[in-house]
């Protein structure tokens, strides 16, 4: 065969090669052995030692912020009608560090300020303190509305037993007051909380979160939960309330938190 006639029978030889299953099934095999070095490359990867630095490739959160996820303030019966005078204002201001002088007359200020703080006064009878103080029309035209505000303005004996006539009643869940004229008392005083918070969010070094507590009383059983921030514009409901803390003159949450954290001094 002479050279010109060679040069075109390799390539037919070459396609009958090709048509042969045996010789596509090794080609198949062969190329699906040369795609595998990637692998290889990834476990040598893995095989090198962990990184010197601690920092590399930190993904979690590294900042503690430090604050009260649960306070009342005189919005709250409980508080507010045994002594507290301090609204949400106040417990923003003190929570910021601020020195203020508590209900009992002493000056008091924080040892370091919080980050962030969460005024979470009962959604029931909020705001109900203020009312008998601003003497709201329509919570006095009721008949219990009347009856305590008298009582609480003569105080003593006949207002802590007005007192106690008010907690057993919401906690029971009687509703003295009709639910029209807490409606309105609760819009009020929802707002004035609001703007407090507003007034006392400081970005990047103070974060003020409205919220409330609710309760729920029945046969016996108490079921609270507290809600803030993404629930706040929703603002109370009726609910019954559990024990409370005051504020600025404590730092003890209520019963459905634990106790604040505190800074550690600075060294």
């Amino acid at each position: 065969m002479n050279d010109r006639a060679a040069q075109f029978a390799a390539p037919r030889r070459v396609a009958r090669l090709i048509r042969n299953p045996l010789v596509i099934a090794g080609l198949l095999i062969a190329s699906t052995g040369l795609m595998r070095w990637p692998d290889e490359t990834a476990a040598a990867e893995e095989e090198r030692p962990q990184n010197y630095s601690p920092y590399a490739n930190r993904t979690y959160a590294t900042h503690v912020y430090w604050g009260d996820q649960h306070l009342h303030t005189s919005y709250s019966p409980d508080a507010g009608l045994v002594g507290d005078r301090h609204g949400p204002d106040d417990a923003f201001r003190f929570a910021r560090g601020e020195q203020l002088r508590s209900s009992s007359g002493q000056l008091v200020q924080l040892e370091r300020p919080y980050d962030w703080m969460v005024v979470s006064d009962h959604a029931t009878y909020f705001g109900l303190p203020q009312a008998f103080m601003e003497m709201d029309p329509d919570i006095l035209k009721t008949e219990s509305g009347k009856k305590w505000a008298e009582a609480l303005k003569k105080g003593g004996k006949e207002g802590y037993e007005a007192f106690v006539e008010m907690t057993k009643d919401f906690a029971e869940g009687k509703g003295s007051i009709p639910r029209e004229a807490l409606v309105k008392l609760y819009r009020s005083i929802w707002h004035r909380a609001i703007e407090a918070a507003e007034r006392n969010n400081k970005p990047g070094k103070f974060t003020a979160f409205n919220g409330f507590e609710w309760t729920q009383s029945i046969k016996g059983t108490t079921s609270t939960g507290s809600w803030s921030s993404a629930t706040a514009q929703t603002g109370p409901s009726r609910s019954s309330p559990s024990r409370s803390s005051t504020a600025p003159t404590s730092r003890t949450c209520g019963s459905t938190w634990p106790t604040t954290r505190r800074r550690p001094a600075a060294a």
